[in-house]
């Protein structure tokens, strides 16, 4: 139910649009920087006498349309922001907007106090829920569709307003739940992995008490606050192996890639206790400390000596722990999140989740148990096919290698997935770069296949030159042979044309058994040179940074024949309201007037009438810069 009082205002029940609301988002500007974008502010005679007194006129309903406006037509599928009315009280403006035959409300609640400081309420709602995904909206695992026009549209509207107002502040956003919800089961399982993996990695090789280890003391110390506190929670698994399940993650990682394990004794020699004699002689402060520490002598290095040969590749694996704990900490403490960092955190925790699966398999392969033995050996005696027998051999052979020697003779799929890690690593390097940038557009990452096809990766454009395309290309080949040598070639093209590429090469090693010491003896070492790669990405940024957009060779050349010859300048000496950058065009034979040259972003700009300079809507009146309209009023 919904009354109108005399001054047109609809008074509603504001809960009854929450129960309905199925997505919401909620934003707060805060202190405006011009508060006559609300009010316009007149002298009037005062009626008690004396000097002349302001008069305030609301104003601000004008201002919302006159913002939205600049918003219309960039999103796709939005043609308009219909104003409702004024509900419930004053300046608590109401607009709807139809996309997709879907119902957006925008309410905008604004605040002033004493006509100097304000803050205005932007709160989204969507009362429909979206059961098919439509014109670009993305489908979760469960079924469940992400609005992506939604997204667009929350960002659009405070890119919109947020020059005129200091502070931004995020209050509510459903669909950053959703997409946090949907990461959360993924990260749990991979976080549970990592740790079953490293317990009995470690239990394995140093023993069931290795936290008691010489080096481990401030570990032990640490998981022993945790576990009281475990067993206190859940006391029917108080008899377990709580070790890693107590600590944090930034702790186990610790212990894994950095922590060493120390000789028993420390060894000092003359020397030792000469320097420790002179020291204590001159009142040093832990003289004994400061020297046993330097003179300890590493038993083990964890990662190095226990971990690190179960890893394909050692960087991948540190980038991608890395990565996953900031991930991890994002989704846990509740912070933004949208589509696109949803899909690399999603990117990263598969990633992981196989890297962590793959090293599993490499220590259970590795140390083969004599019950395995004993079943591949009655597998051969009952089948009595060469093939077979010889398939076998290559399987045991390999087996052996990998297991006696560290080095591991990859099948196809094996090297196969190598590549894909390293054009994957590409992707997101990349997409750390220039997925946000406003200046360019890039593709989502392409499933590369297991052919020796070419393929392309991703793709990225120039927002302001729509033509301008680079594409990256990748093309393998496989040979999984002891000795055998695969490429993985990775290219740059434009309109079809290869403008530079490199070579990655992947070399199996062999091995053969000594038949009198019944031992493995290597002949040649499994290697992957990527060396080229750091140059291939160099070039590629250098590639898309300068020569992508044709424009800002063009752009230079206008400035310089300006600044030699009196030309006009091709630019405004104004900052693009997207990117930053000053390309606002200024010269309808440059550019389309008030286009950004670097990101194609549109600027409401306009040139002074007296003093010929450029300035941004809301610096002026529709005639005068901010300066000059300051300088009317003084000589007025």
């Amino acid at each position: 139910m919904s009354l109108t009082d005399s001054y047109g205002i609809m008074y509603v029940d504001k809960y009854r649009y929450q129960e309905e609301s199925d997505m919401k988002i909620e934003f707060l500007f805060s202190e405006i920087k011009d508060i006559e974008k609300l009010y316009q502010i007149d002298l009037i005679d005062n009626p008690f006498g004396g000097a002349e007194c302001p008069s305030y006129t609301y104003i601000g309903k004008e201002y919302l349309q006159n913002k939205l406006k600049t918003i219309e037509g960039n999103l796709p599928g939005l043609n308009e922001f219909i104003y409702q009315q004024c509900f419930g009280r004053i300046a608590n403006e109401v607009f709807v907007v139809v996309v997709n035959d879907i119902y957006y409300e925008l309410i905008f609640t604004i605040d002033t106090y004493q006509y100097k400081k304000a803050r205005m309420k932007v709160s989204i709602e969507r009362p429909e829920k979206l059961d098919v995904a439509i014109f670009g909206n993305q489908v979760l695992a469960d079924g469940e569709v992400y609005d992506i026009f939604l997204e667009q549209l929350k960002i659009a509207i405070k890119n919109a307003f947020k020059k005129d107002w200091a502070v931004c502040s995020w209050i509510t956003d459903e669909q950053s739940e959703q997409l946090c919800s949907h990461l959360y089961p993924g990260i749990f399982k991979v976080e549970n992995k990592i740790r079953a993996f490293a317990n009995k990695i470690l239990v394995h090789h140093i023993g069931k008490d290795w936290i008691k280890q010489y080096g481990m003391e401030k570990y032990e110390e640490s998981h022993k606050s945790l576990s009281v506190d475990f067993k206190r929670k859940v006391p029917c698994f108080a008899d377990i192996d709580d070790t890693f399940i107590s600590m944090t993650m930034e702790t186990m990682m610790e212990v894994i890639l950095k922590a060493n394990i120390y000789e028993d004794e420390i060894v000092l020699n003359q020397s030792d206790m000469a320097k420790l004699h002179q020291e204590i002689a001159v009142g040093a402060a832990n003289p004994l400390l400061e020297l046993m520490r330097n003179r300890r002598k590493v038993k083990t290095d964890i990662w190095n000596d226990i971990f690190k040969q179960y890893f394909e590749d050692e960087e991948s694996a540190k980038s991608n722990i890395k990565d996953f704990i900031k991930n991890r900490n994002h989704v846990a403490h509740n912070k933004l999140l949208n589509w696109s960092g949803y899909q690399v955190m999603k990117q990263n925790i598969e990633q992981l989740d196989s890297i962590i699966e793959k090293a599993n398999h490499s220590f259970e392969e590795s140390i083969p148990s004599e019950e395995q033995y004993m079943t591949w050996n009655i597998g051969v005696e009952e089948d009595e096919s060469e093939a077979a027998r010889r398939e076998w051999e290559r399987y045991y052979l390999r087996l052996r290698i990998s297991g006696e020697t560290g080095v591991e003779i990859r099948e196809e799929e094996g090297i196969y997935e190598l590549f894909s890690e390293t054009l994957g690593e590409l992707y997101n390097e990349f997409s750390d770069i220039y997925y946000f940038d406003p200046q360019f557009a890039m593709s989502k990452k392409s499933d590369i296949a297991m052919t020796e096809e070419e393929q392309v990766l991703f793709s990225i454009r120039s927002n302001a030159v729509k033509t301008a395309v680079v594409e990256v290309v990748a093309d393998m080949t496989f040979d999984s042979d002891m000795d055998g040598d695969s490429s993985l070639y990775i290219s740059c093209r434009r309109d079809g044309t290869e403008i530079f590429r490199t070579v990655l090469e992947y070399h199996n090693g062999s091995g053969m058994e000594d038949t009198f010491e019944g031992k493995i003896v290597l002949n040649s070492e499994s290697y992957y040179d990527t060396e080229e790669l750091d140059e291939f990405k160099d070039e590629l940024k250098d590639y898309i940074e300068e020569k992508l957009n044709p424009l800002i060779f063009k752009k230079e050349s206008l400035e310089y024949t300006a600044a030699t010859s009196g030309g006009a300048e091709p630019v405004a000496d104004i900052p693009c309201m997207e990117c930053g950058k000053y390309g606002i065009s200024i010269s309808e034979d440059f550019y389309p007037l008030g286009r950004c040259c670097y990101c194609g972003e549109e600027n409401y700009i306009k040139q002074c009438q007296r003093c010929g300079k450029w300035y941004e809507d809301g610096d002026g009146n529709d005639t005068v810069c901010a300066e000059c309209l300051e300088k009317v009023m003084e000589e007025w």
